[in-house]
């Protein structure tokens, strides 16, 4: 654990002193190779590149009957950063600071690290720790919470490592081939990534040694209409084997993941609805069992002038046979009623209250309040 407290605290220092430096360095000339005057006119080094940095951070307070008691929480602190290597590489990196409640666990997560080759909009490569395109929000709000409406991120999409999260793997370790193209009716954007399969449990990110030689494999096509501008729909498939757990007596069997996913996303500047689905299927071929997961949620909401009213339902309906989730996963239809108030161009505060239907088993209300921000 003082390793993992230790790598926390050079990757905090890695991206604040990135952000610190970059914009100095990039007005500084470089040095020849060793420091030497005398070097040779082809080899002068690059010019330095220039790193843009932004920020994004959440300050909350939460409200649960029959819970712990109400508290005012340090949400995340995300540092987006990006440079271009030349006209068609780039790099980016976005660290994430958050409390924990174990002062034994990391605060920094580096949740995206990648570099990618761009020679056009049609074809792209990128290679690193990525989000899964499994749908809409994964890709389109990433870990800022003020870029999305809500206080927090659907049920169904929630982080691998919260409490009661994983039911998706929205993180991902690999290879990614994406672009778009575009005529007069209509734009198409795909993607197709081959990487690290699930862990041996749902919270784990495979990011230094995946479990077997199984690579998991994602496909995403999204459609947007130039007749309905703000408009798009698409969906997704993904296939993995999810290794058995050894130290697991349910889980003496690999199985077969698969993922089918269809989202609507509309999008104008004063409306908001957004729609996604999720089948899970996990399929335990040689005990001969196969177990179905269903998620859902569906948001809307409508802008008068700073003012944004707003609702989402949010389900989750689990295979309670299914090995592989153990505890952490539980059913749940979530309502959620709240509005979201741009303060000043990069202050929003967000006020929602939540209900639990009583057909999940696990009824509970509870309210929150964010102040959410952008630098």
């Amino acid at each position: 654990m003082l390793a993992l407290r230790r790598c926390g605290a050079v990757a905090t220092a890695l991206a604040l002193g990135a952000s610190l430096i970059a914009p100095c360095a990039a007005r500084v000339e470089a040095e020849e190779p060793g420091g030497s005057a005398e070097a040779d006119a082809d080899q002068e080094p690059a010019p330095p590149s220039r790193v843009l940095v932004r920020g994004f951070g959440d300050i909350d307070w939460l409200s649960r009957r029959s819970d712990d008691p109400n508290s005012f929480v340090v949400g995340q602190l995300d540092l987006f950063m990006t440079t271009e290597l030349t006209d068609n590489v780039s790099v980016l990196a976005e660290v994430v600071l958050e409390a924990v409640d174990d002062p034994e666990d990391q605060i920094a997560d580096v949740e995206r690290f990648q570099v990618q080759y761009a020679p056009s909009d049609a074809f792209r490569i990128a290679l690193g720790r990525m989000h899964t395109l499994l749908g809409y929000w994964n890709q389109t709000y990433h870990h800022g919470a003020w870029l999305h409406t809500t206080v927090s991120r659907p049920e169904v999409y929630r982080w691998e490592d919260e409490k009661g999260g994983g039911i998706l793997p929205v993180h991902e370790v690999g290879l990614r081939v994406f672009g778009a193209a575009s005529t007069p009716a209509i734009r198409i954007e795909y993607n197709a990534s081959l990487a690290n399969g699930r862990g041996l449990t749902p919270d784990e990110v495979v990011t230094l040694q995946d479990h077997d030689e199984a690579k998991a494999v994602n496909l995403w096509l999204g459609l947007q209409p130039r007749a309905w501008p703000g408009l798009e729909v698409g969906g997704a498939v993904h296939f993995d084997t999810i290794p058995a757990h050894p130290e697991d007596p349910a889980r003496v069997n690999r199985l077969q993941e698969r993922i089918l996913s269809g989202f609507l996303a509309f999008r104008r500047s004063n409306a908001e609805v957004l729609a996604e689905a999720f089948e899970i299927r996990h399929e335990d071929d040689i005990a001969g069992a196969i177990y179905h997961t269903t998620g859902l949620y569906a948001q809307g909401g409508f802008a008068f002038g700073r003012v944004k009213p707003y609702y989402r339902f949010d389900l989750i309906d689990r295979d309670e046979a299914d090995p592989y989730w153990g505890d952490a996963i539980r059913d749940l239809r979530k309502h959620t009623l709240g509005v979201r108030l741009d303060i000043w161009s990069r202050v929003a505060l967000k006020l929602e209250v939540s209900h639990n239907d009583p057909r999940s088993g696990d009824t509970f209300a509870s309210a929150a309040a964010q102040v959410a921000f952008t630098f």
